[in-house]
């Protein structure tokens, strides 16, 4: 009956693991999991699984963070120089986010791109601000004596911020100037987009990099 009661609590554990793997993997919210359907529907699948609550999720999801957070700070210790991108952006509730990923060959030469974070931006989205939020992402992935260039859009805000970071050297991001050239081609036929919304067909929306190809 031990063996049993052990047995029954490891796979409690993995199915735990594997709920919490595909909520992340799947951009789910984890409201999902308090939802009546979705406990019957696992109840059906396995009737000795206990459906995990928000609030453990939640805790699952720290410990996990800082365990892979250490691990993936090993990683970059043995990059010889890492390429950062970086952009800003706000949310359809206007909140700002920074996101920042790397990218650096290791010794078998593979390409390694791990994304490092994407954090809340309070406005105002200064260029002394975005300076300062990249320096301190940097300070806390112990990554400054490493970073030799940042890809960024041509926004003149990120562009006066990377100018601070000296000498870290700033890319321009090649769809972002595609896109602004796109946009200055396409103002000959402005007044044959503008029909899209007159035809509720899709708005062109100069954020949206495909939208006026698709209205």
């Amino acid at each position: 009956m031990h063996t049993q009661s052990a047995s029954n609590k490891n796979g409690q554990k993995e199915k735990e693991l594997s709920t919490l793997q595909w909520i992340l993997l799947t951009t789910q919210p984890l409201s999902t999991i308090t939802q009546k359907a979705y406990i019957e529907h696992m109840y059906i699948i396995d009737p000795q699984f206990t459906v995990p609550g928000e609030k453990k999720l939640r805790m699952m999801i720290a410990r996990s963070y800082g365990y892979n957070k250490e691990k993936l700070k090993l990683l970059l210790k043995t990059a010889q120089s890492i390429s950062l991108t970086t952009d800003l952006w706000s949310s359809c509730s206007k909140h700002g986010y920074l996101g920042l990923t790397a990218t650096w060959i290791n010794k078998n030469f593979e390409i390694m791109d791990v994304l490092l974070e994407i954090s809340y931006f309070p406005t105002p989205y200064t260029a002394k601000a975005i300076t300062e939020g990249i320096k301190n992402a940097m300070q806390k992935w112990e990554i400054e004596n490493l970073v030799v260039s940042i890809t960024t859009d041509n926004e003149a805000n990120v562009v006066a911020a990377i100018r601070d970071l000296t000498p870290i050297k700033r890319l321009s991001c090649a769809t972002h100037t595609l896109q602004l050239a796109i946009s200055k081609g396409l103002k000959v036929v402005e007044n044959l987009i503008g029909y899209e919304e007159p035809l509720h067909l899709i708005q062109d929306i100069s954020t949206r990099w495909n939208s006026s190809y698709l209205a």
